[in-house]
Formats: structure tokens, C-alpha cells, sequence
């Protein structure tokens, strides 16, 4: 601001600049800012696909077409009226999907049963959870490659700015001169090009190590079995939920933990569980009892991939 007459103008370097960081404390915490923002890109990603209908919304996926599953209403006028969860994209193909429909008591008694099956091999788990952290905080490659691109980056732009400089003092060959230019200009945009997927995959990684790090606090956390639904554990713990048929969905956690459940249906048909244990050998099984669902489950490690 002139003192004279209280013009004010942006600092434009005219004057000292100064940045100053955490010189207060922040309204909200780094960790849930880091988490929200995941989120958002989350959903980002997703696309007109994301629906925030409710808690299931994005997490429920086809195993036929890969679609999204979204929420359905039924008689919405009757007393017969209910909300189901189906594959958005079921009749959009010539062949309509042969995945079923899910209400939310289905998806619940599910989740609650893969849940669990975490939980009971909590020690296992725990230690697995542990070396992917080790792994994904072991890899100085993506950082010193940013280095050392910033260090190219710097000297490829100082050499831009001798050009420019040269050309302004000296008569040169104007044809020789963009030639130059132009090289240099090239070699800077690869740079910075191969720079910003660096930082893509550093970002990437850190958001799952966060995501990593949450999941195992709360599986730290917990010592008892779920015996409702809880949002906060789906929101937190879960990746996806993919629905192959009635009788089988496939948990991904958030830490790479899958967990597979073979569904009976004990109301509407009788399920020949020695045959299944032969079509599925070298794999463990837990049966559980949620009435009117008898749930098999089935336990594998996914390891984690960028």
C-alpha cells in the first residue's frame, strides 16, 4: 500500500516476499485433510459413475461388466417398498448382466462375516499389513529419479535462459538460434513430463501407505468381533466389494487382504459344501451362520501393486 495515497497493489517483487508455514495450528488436522482429499480423488476417478446415495455407493462392482452397483427402489408407492442394490449397467448391454440384485441386509451380513474373518486372523494379518508398509516406504527409487530430474530440470532451463540472453546481445543466425531453442525447450518438456508421472506414483503411494497405516490401526484396535453393521468400518477398512453371483462376493480390504464368501441361500436351495471344497482346494474355510444366509469364507493375500 503507497503511504501516500493508500493505493494498493500486489507485491510483484518490487518489495521483499516472505513465506511463512506453520506459524498457526491448522483447523483441521493433516492426517484427515490427506485422507479427505484421497477421497475426493477416489470418487474423482470414478467419474458420473459416483453415486452418494448412500454408504455402498462406489464400493459395489459387477463381476460381469466391471459397472458400479447402485440403488434401486422397488414398489416405491406400496407397503411392499424396499431398496435394492443392482449393477447400473445391467440392461445397458445387449445382454443384460447375470449378477444379482443385493439388499442391504444382504450386503451387511456379508461385510460383517469378511470383517470378521479378518479379525480372527488378526496376529497374521497384522504382520502382513506390516511388511507392505516396509515395502512401500523401502522404495527410494521414485524419490531420487525426482532428484535428480530436478536437478536436470534446473540446469536445462538455466541453459534457456543463456540462450535467450545471448540471442539479445548478440547477432545470431536466427534459424541456428530456435534450433537451439527448441531443443532445449524439448528436453525441458520431457523433463517435467516424466517429473509430474513421478509425482503421480510418489502421491499414489503415499495415499495407499495412509490408507495402509489407518487400516491397521483399527485392526490394532479391535479385539472383538462385529456383530452389526458399522458404516465406519466399511468406510475405513473396505476397497471393494465385488459381486460375482449370490452365492459368491469378494471383499478387497484396503491393507491388499481379499476375502472370498461362498453364500447358501439355506431357504431356497441346498448347497453341496464337500463339492465346493474340492473346486477351491488349498483354502481355508470358516463356516458362519447368518441367518437366512450360511456364509463360507475363503482367505487370500492380494499383494499391493501401483
Amino acid at each position: 500500500m503507497d503511504f501516500l495515497t493508500k493505493k494498493q497493489k500486489i507485491n510483484e517483487g518490487e518489495i521483499p516476499q516472505y513465506y511463512v508455514e506453520h506459524s498457526h495450528e491448522a483447523i483441521i488436522p493433516r492426517g484427515i485433510h490427506d485422507l479427505v482429499q484421497d477421497e475426493m480423488k477416489r470418487r474423482k476417478e470414478i467419474g458420473k459413475q459416483y453415486s452418494a446415495a448412500g454408504a455402498f455407493s462406489g464400493k459395489l462392482i459387477c463381476g460381469e461388466c466391471g459397472g458400479l452397483y447402485g440403488s434401486k427402489v422397488w414398489h416405491s408407492t406400496s407397503k411392499y417398498r424396499r431398496v435394492i442394490w443392482r449393477c447400473n449397467e445391467k440392461y445397458k448391454n445387449d445382454a443384460p448382466c447375470s449378477t444379482p440384485h443385493l439388499n442391504e441386509e444382504e450386503i451387511k451380513n456379508a461385510f460383517v462375516s469378511a470383517f470378521n474373518r479378518q479379525i480372527d486372523n488378526k496376529k497374521a494379518i497384522i504382520a502382513e499389513i506390516e511388511k507392505t508398509v516396509i515395502n512401500l516406504i523401502d522404495k527410494p527409487d521414485i524419490d531420487s529419479e525426482i532428484q535428480t530430474l530436478t536437478e536436470k530440470r534446473d540446469s536445462i532451463a538455466e541453459m534457456i535462459k543463456e540462450c535467450i540472453e545471448e540471442n539479445t546481445v548478440k547477432a545470431l543466425d536466427q534459424s541456428d538460434y530456435e534450433r537451439r531453442y527448441n531443443t532445449l525447450a524439448e528436453r525441458y518438456e520431457s523433463t517435467v513430463k516424466r517429473m509430474n508421472e513421478l509425482y503421480d506414483k510418489q502421491e499414489h503411494r503415499d495415499a495407499k501407505l495412509r490408507q495402509i497405516s489407518r487400516c491397521l490401526e483399527v485392526i490394532r484396535g479391535t479385539d472383538t468381533l462385529l456383530t452389526e453393521f458399522d458404516e465406519k468400518m466399511w468406510n475405513i477398512m473396505l476397497e471393494s466389494a465385488t459381486v460375482y453371483s449370490r452365492e459368491r462376493i469378494v471383499f478387497l480390504f484396503a491393507d491388499g487382504t481379499e476375502v472370498v464368501l461362498f453364500m447358501v441361500n439355506t431357504a431356497t436351495k441346498r448347497y453341496n459344501v464337500s463339492e465346493q471344497r474340492k473346486q477351491v482346494s488349498k483354502e481355508l474355510y470358516l463356516p458362519l451362520y447368518l441367518s437366512p444366509i450360511n456364509c463360507i469364507t475363503t482367505f487370500r493375500r492380494c499383494s499391493w501393486r501401483e
